[in-house]
Formats: C-alpha cells, structure tokens, sequence
C-alpha cells in the first residue's frame, strides 16, 4: 500500500473498502457539499479555520477547525465524520464510525428540527439521519426556492416532500424527508402569509395510516388569523379514526400561560394535545418552547423514546421520537 494509503488506514479506515469510486462533491468557495466553486453565489468561507475569508488568505492553516463538526482538520479532510456519512451515503459502503441509534423494531424514527436554511446544512442533515437511523425528517424554515432541486440536497434513498415560498420574502419553507422504503403520499398542502402546512400519509397495513403534517407560523403572523385558518383546515379534513401527529414551529411559547393560549386550546379542541414540555428555544436572554410535537388519542400510546436535543447548526433543539407499530 502506498504511503497516501497508509495515511489514510492510520485514521482507523479500511481505504481499500471505503475509498469507493465516488467522492463527495465539495465547493472550495463556500466549503458546503452539493456544488462547485465555479456555480457558487456564497460568500467565501475558509477551508482551514472556517471563518469568513478566502482560504488563500489564511493566517491560522497550522491550527484548522472544521466548517462542519468543528474538528481540528480541513472543512474537506476525511476525518470529518460529515464527509464520512455523505461518502457512505452516494456509494453504499460501510464505515466504522459509531452512532447512537433510536432503539426500535416495529416502528418509524422520527424527527422535526427548524433548520434556518437547509441548504448549507445538509451534511449536518445527512449526519444525523445515519446516527439516528431516522425514516422521516420534517423540516421547517428550509429557505429553499424553485432555483434549488431536489438532487442538490444529497438525500438520496429519501422521497422529498416540500413547500417553497414563492416569493421574495426571507424565512419560511417546510419539507418532509421519507426513507424510500416506507411507502408515503401527499394529502394536502397550504401556504399563505400566516401558515405553512404539509400534510402526508402513511399506511400501515390494514389499519388506519398514519397521518402525518409538518408546519410553520411565522412570527409575525396574526394569532387570530392563524388560528382561523388551521380551523377552517381541519372542519374541511376529516382525521376522525386516524392516528395524527402534527411537527412544527408555531411561535407560540406553550412553557408560559397554556391556559391562555388560544391557538392551542384551539387545536385541543379537535382532540390534539403537545407531548413535548421542554424547552426548544434557547438563547442568552430567553427560554421558549415554541415547537411542538401534537397528537391524538390514536397515537397517545404509540410514542417511544422523546428526546429534546440541543444541536450546533440551529438556535432551536432538535426533536426525535419513534412512532411505534409501524409496518415498515
């Protein structure tokens, strides 16, 4: 083996069996997986400290600190556990990096997570879709447009269910992540200034299929409205006998006066009650649980391993939960 090889098998790496024909396509403008430096409209950003400059102009390349997991190499170095899932992921091979999975066998893992742009953000997706072992990934606040598609993204083996503003307005987006495995459908969408909605389904045998809606309200939308417009969706979409669960960012902090809340009492009045109490939204001034996981009495006892998880790519925590006896 050449020494290029040894190199490499010193990071505790078969090279022969995980250097596949395929490599990661890696923008040396932005660092970001998914394009090319000469299709990049990013700023630049650093491929050896990760800050905002040129890599050329780097005055600290003796002391790297990774763009993606913040680990002492190169935004591109193979020791990053983010080049090591996307790898895995275009060509199949298997790695040997440890995870922690959800622990399940006859049901679906689940996450929701307000991203605040996706699309620089998809390794970090990728890497814990493969560390959870996760089937279904709702995602609010994606920031993608029509200009961005589907294959960009990089989630290959996942069906992709989105919704993009169609105007120039900053925020918003929802989509849903489905392994190809499980077999899913579109039901019903909405998209207007005061709620954005994604609504699909999911079988399960010969029982009632799961029901399943991704949903943002922007801030700045108005309680009152909101709440007119989810009542009209759901006086016009029958759930009676279906398990639901509902993922979203309602901008509602639900850790402080419930009972006043109208929006959610509202909503629990078609029989949906929040199952997630902690707190989702931290900063340096303010503690807000303002995403919420909604269920009904069908799914009530059918909800495992709830974690509330504070991650490094966005200001909210990220929620994961196994929907159990799903037929797969």
């Amino acid at each position: 083996m050449s020494s290029r090889s040894s190199k490499y098998r010193s990071m505790k790496l078969d090279y022969e069996n995980v250097i596949p024909v395929k490599r990661p396509t890696i923008c040396s403008n932005c660092q970001n997986y998914g394009h090319l430096a000469k299709n990049c409209t990013k700023k630049p950003t650093c491929v050896h400290c990760s800050e905002n400059h040129k890599s050329s102009d780097c005055v600290n390349t003796n002391s790297p600190s990774c763009f993606h997991c913040s680990g002492p190499h190169k935004a591109h170095s193979m020791q990053c556990p983010i080049y090591q899932t996307s790898l895995k992921k275009i060509n199949n091979v298997k790695t040997n990096w440890q995870t922690t999975k959800l622990k399940t066998h006859s049901g679906i893992n689940i996450c929701f997570l307000n991203i605040r742009s996706l699309y620089n953000k998809t390794s970090h997706i990728l890497y814990t879709i493969h560390q959870l072992d996760l089937d279904v990934i709702c995602l609010v606040e994606t920031w993608l447009n029509y200009e961005i598609k589907n294959n960009e993204l990089l989630f290959h083996g996942y069906k992709i269910f989105r919704i993009d503003r169609d105007t120039d307005t900053h925020g918003g987006g929802i989509l849903i992540l489905v392994k190809n495995s499980i077999h899913a459908e579109i039901q019903n969408t909405l998209s207007n200034s005061h709620i954005e909605l994604l609504h699909i389904s999911i079988p399960n045998g010969k029982a009632k299929p799961l029901q399943l809606i991704n949903l943002y309200r922007p801030p700045n939308s108005s309680l009152n409205s909101s709440q007119s417009v989810l009542e009209n969706f759901f006086n016009n979409i029958n759930y009676s006998g279906y398990p639901l669960i509902i993922t979203g960012d309602f901008n509602i902090d639900l850790s402080k006066n419930i009972h006043k809340n109208k929006l959610y009492h509202s909503l629990n009045s078609y029989g949906l009650t929040n199952i997630n109490t902690g707190h989702t939204h931290i900063t340096n001034t303010s503690q807000t649980t303002i995403d919420w996981i909604l269920i009904n009495h069908k799914v009530q006892h059918k909800i495992q391993n709830l974690q509330n998880t504070k991650i490094s790519h966005s200001d909210h925590n990220q929620l994961t939960f196994t929907y159990k006896k799903i037929k797969k």
